[in-house]
């Protein structure tokens, strides 16, 4: 429920989707105490899922990167 409330706050805290975006990845990360996590966004455009927001020790070679929204577990999920 903590992480529930720190999502709402950050998401209404600010307009800019960046910040909003990492605090639910690493919230995401420490509710199912996992290494890393992503959020993706869909690109409508060419139906890739973007990588927004990424924690764990390959964060900054994660941000920007696309994959097909067909494959794996995000691609299953959209």
């Amino acid at each position: 429920m903590t992480a529930l409330t720190e999502a709402a706050a950050a998401i209404s805290s600010t307009l800019e989707l960046d910040p909003v975006l990492a605090t639910i990845a690493r919230l995401a990360c420490s509710v199912t105490r996992a290494e890393a996590s992503n959020v993706f966004l869909l690109d409508g455009r060419n139906k890739n899922l973007v990588v927004a927001a990424s924690t764990g020790h390959r964060r900054d070679a994660m941000i920007g990167r696309e994959f097909d929204a067909r494959l794996g577990i995000p691609g299953h999920v959209v």
